[in-house]
């Protein structure tokens, strides 16, 4: 609890203080450590420094209370200097605070990216806030008038309507719900938050203020393209593996590979799938390979991926020993990994020998991905994971692969010297044409080479 960024000493006594509910949550996820120093460690007796953005900080939110984010400046710039991590993420939904932040790291160069998270919302369209908590169920019914206003805001920002008419719009819309008392609706320009008036002719942000009981929620939005994305947003499409399917053959499919749902969230909108690989074991618990990792661990990490994601197609793989024993225990197995992460399909290894117990967990509703080609589970019986062949020197089917490849090197042969002929009698020849030839070659040199090398 920062009390730097209360102006009210009441306000501050009454916040609620979930710190063991958020600690239940961050091991869920697989946080492995946790920041949470006392306010006297971070506040000496006699602190007289602050960090204050001076032109963001003192609209909208600012200006109903003027010190709330000097506050959060101050306590934030510390915070970067005692952990100096590489990015920080802050939630959307207070999007003031995010653009306040943003402008705080730019102006005094702290080496740290700021990653903006998207806003989950409750069953009843309010954005998850410890807030929600201080409301009566009274109040947290009349909440809902915000999401209707938002939704209003959305069908009149299509309609070219000016800024002032919006407003009153907006208004009159949360006016009707008696239970609130409003105490702005602002309406500006979205990277300087400064107050737009007139026709709406590009993205505009928004922003309500309301207080329900000695609750004050605030709510914003933003308008791109003239089509207002509330922060209170709709739960995206979380893609499937029916999309997978139809996407075959279409544009290339992009798949991604995290451990932990800082990352997840951050990949989350460049992958169409986010894989939950075994590999773990070797690249955050230090193993030498992929063999030690358990059930419960994969579990564990498939759940702090899921949870921060929306919408890539989540895959979790199966740990080494778990499902090639009989197809019923595999089952049992990916059922249980599925309940427990929320994962939309499983990864097990193997070639066909794997058939009959993929197609038993396909038949029974889980979906499920296999590698057929390098399976680094069974690196124990190869020695490690480099590239292997092996080549009979003196088996039957090798002497009658080279006495084919033998017969065809003169007509390899004639085939290039036609080339450089051609390419004499036709100087003016597609300079891309000769490139084709030329690969064409190659190819065939390395096809016949390859031939051999497998038998």
């Amino acid at each position: 609890m920062n009390p730097t960024q209360f102006d009210n000493a009441k306000d501050l006594q009454n916040y609620p203080n979930t710190l063991n509910l958020d600690l239940q949550q961050l091991r869920k996820a697989g946080v492995m450590a946790v920041f949470g120093p006392a306010a006297a460690e971070i506040y000496a007796m006699d602190s007289e420094t602050i960090v204050e953005t001076t032109q963001l900080a003192n609209r909208l939110l600012g200006a109903v209370r003027p010190w709330h984010f000097c506050g959060v400046t101050t306590v934030v710039c510390k915070l970067f200097n005692i952990v100096q991590p590489d990015l920080a993420v802050f939630g959307e939904k207070d999007d003031q605070q995010l653009h306040v932040i943003r402008r705080m790291v730019r102006d005094l160069h702290i080496p740290v990216e700021i990653i903006g998270a998207p806003t989950f919302r409750e069953s009843d369209g309010l954005a998850m806030s410890s807030r929600n908590r201080r409301l009566n169920p009274a109040d947290r019914a009349a909440a809902r008038v915000l999401c209707c206003a938002l939704d209003r805001a959305e069908d009149l920002v299509t309609k070219h309507l000016i800024i002032s008419q919006l407003r009153q719009d907006v208004t009159k819309t949360i006016n009707a719900e008696p239970r609130v008392t409003l105490q702005s609706v602002d309406l500006c320009a979205t990277e300087t938050l400064a107050d737009l008036a007139g026709s709406i002719t590009g993205p505009v942000a928004f922003m309500i203020s309301a207080i329900f009981g000695e609750t004050v929620l605030i709510i914003n939005g933003l308008s791109p393209d003239k089509a207002i994305r509330m922060s209170l947003q709709r739960k995206p499409h979380r893609i499937t593996v029916a999309d997978i399917i139809n996407r075959k053959g279409g544009d290339p499919i992009v798949s991604l590979i995290s451990h932990h749902a800082h990352t997840a969230a951050i990949v989350d909108k460049y992958a169409e799938v986010i894989l939950v690989g075994d590999s773990l074991g070797m690249v955050t618990y230090g193993m030498d390979s992929t063999i030690g990792i358990t059930l419960d661990l994969i579990i564990s990490h498939g759940k702090a991926v899921v949870s921060g994601t929306q919408m890539a197609l989540i895959l979790v793989d199966m740990p080494f020993g778990s499902y090639a024993e009989s197809p019923q225990i595999a089952f049992r197995n990916a059922a249980w990994v599925m309940k427990e992460t929320g994962c939309g399909a499983v990864k097990l290894e193997g070639g066909a020998c794997m058939a009959d117990t993929i197609g038993f967990l396909t038949q029974r509703g889980i979906p499920v991905m296999a590698r057929i080609g390098l399976t680094p589970q069974s690196s124990h019986t190869m020695g490690d994971l480099r590239p292997k062949a092996a080549i009979p020197i003196a088996g039957p089917g090798m002497k009658l692969m080279l006495g084919r490849s033998v017969r065809l090197v003169p007509l390899l042969l004639f085939l290039r010297g036609w080339l450089r002929v051609w390419r004499v009698k036709s100087p003016k020849i597609s300079r891309h044409r000769l490139l084709g030839l030329g690969r064409l070659w190659r190819v065939m040199v390395k096809y016949w080479c390859w031939k051999i090398c497998l038998v």
